[in-house]
């Protein structure tokens, strides 16, 4: 049998990071920045830096990224629903996003408002290897994860129109007021005397 087919046989490391920065012509500092996704990087060196790690084949080690950064190179989508239209609909974008750019995307589901489920739910997002947070909060289990969240975790809340009252962190909301009474005025605008509205159910 030849040696390499030994079993136990200690593997071969794979490429560096200082192998890519030889390939790219480059430090291992710039290698380091496209990796965690700064923007200090100009567009063409980074894409220099890109193909070098495929022509490598090289696999960043993400618990060096997660000890180099603070935080993992991941998102963390906090829901109390996965399957309603709106909250499937912010995950659904969360994992588009996320994927283009390189980012592991993972799910915690809050079961609810209660204090212990809070609880859980905050000190698994707190851990570093979750990444950066995002928390769908329209309802109040996710809004209560966003106000219980410590200020060190990096969040952004998705929330209904006009944010969460008390809870100072980025927030993004569709104002749906403004929105149907645009969408409304159109149609007026364009000579239709009536408008109507299909509501969801209220529940």
């Amino acid at each position: 049998m030849d040696n390499s087919e030994r079993p136990g046989r200690r593997r071969e490391p794979g490429p560096q990071i200082r192998d890519v920065a030889a390939a790219a012509g480059v430090s291992y500092q710039t290698v380091s920045r496209v990796l965690n996704n700064s923007p200090r990087v100009r567009p063409e060196t980074r894409q220099v830096v890109l193909d070098a790690m495929e022509q490598l084949r090289y696999r960043p080690n993400r618990a060096a990224q997660t000890l180099g950064s603070g935080r993992a190179n991941a998102v963390t989508v906090v829901t109390a629903n996965t399957t309603l239209y709106g909250y499937a609909g912010v995950l659904q974008g969360v994992e588009e996003a996320g994927r283009l750019l390189g980012l592991a995307v993972g799910v915690r589901v809050v079961e609810s408002e209660a204090a212990a489920d809070v609880r859980q739910t905050v000190d698994y997002v707190s851990d570093p290897s979750a990444g950066s947070v995002v928390v769908v909060a329209f309802d109040p289990a996710g809004a209560a994860v966003v106000r219980a969240l410590p200020e060190e975790v990096p969040v952004v809340a998705a929330t209904e129109a006009g944010g969460l009252p008390g809870a100072v962190r980025p927030m993004l909301f569709l104002d749906e007021r403004q929105a149907a009474a645009e969408a409304t005025r159109h149609l007026l605008d364009l000579g239709h005397r009536t408008v109507h509205h299909v509501a969801i159910p209220s529940t």
